[in-house]
C-alpha cells in the first residue's frame, strides 16, 4: 500500500511545494470529472495535499497539479489508446500524465503514448520506487 506520507515528502524534499488538502467538494468535482469513484489512494492524496503549487516541480521535473486544473481540463485527449484527463505536466508542458477511466469503471494512468499504470496505486508506488519505468 502506497504511503500518501512518503509521496507528500518526497515532492518536499526534491522541490515540489504541496498544496494544502483538498475539500469534499473538491474531491466530488473531480470524481464528476473523472466519471467514477475516487480510488482510496486518489482520495486519499488529494484529502491530503491538493497537488503542487503552480511553478513548483520535483527531481523530475513533474508538476502534479490541484483539482482545479483538472477539472478544468487543462490537458485531454478525447479519442484513442490514450485518452484521459491530465494531472500532471513534466518538464513544463513537455508531456503529460493523464487518468483514464476504463470501462469497469477503474482508473488507469497513461501518458501521450503508451499505458503506464493499471491503478492510481500501481502509478504511485512505481513513482516511488522506479520512476525510470515511468520515462522519468
Amino acid at each position: 500500500m502506497v504511503k500518501i506520507k512518503t509521496i507528500l515528502a518526497k515532492w518536499s524534499s526534491d522541490g515540489g511545494v504541496p498544496n494544502a488538502g483538498a475539500s469534499s467538494e473538491l474531491l466530488a468535482a473531480l470524481e464528476e470529472c473523472l466519471g467514477c469513484t475516487l480510488p482510496p489512494v486518489l482520495r486519499d492524496l488529494y484529502s491530503a495535499a491538493n497537488g503542487m503549487q503552480d511553478g513548483t516541480l520535483d527531481l523530475h521535473g513533474v508538476n502534479f497539479w490541484p483539482i482545479e486544473k483538472i477539472v478544468g481540463k487543462n490537458f485531454v485527449i478525447e479519442s484513442g489508446p490514450t485518452q484521459g484527463i491530465g494531472f500532471a505536466d513534466v518538464l513544463i508542458d513537455s508531456w503529460f500524465f493523464l487518468y483514464r477511466r476504463t470501462g469497469e469503471g477503474a482508473v488507469e494512468v497513461v501518458n501521450q503514448s503508451t499505458l503506464k499504470a493499471t491503478s492510481p496505486e500501481t502509478f504511485w508506488a512505481t513513482y516511488l520506487d522506479r520512476p525510470r519505468s515511468l520515462d522519468l
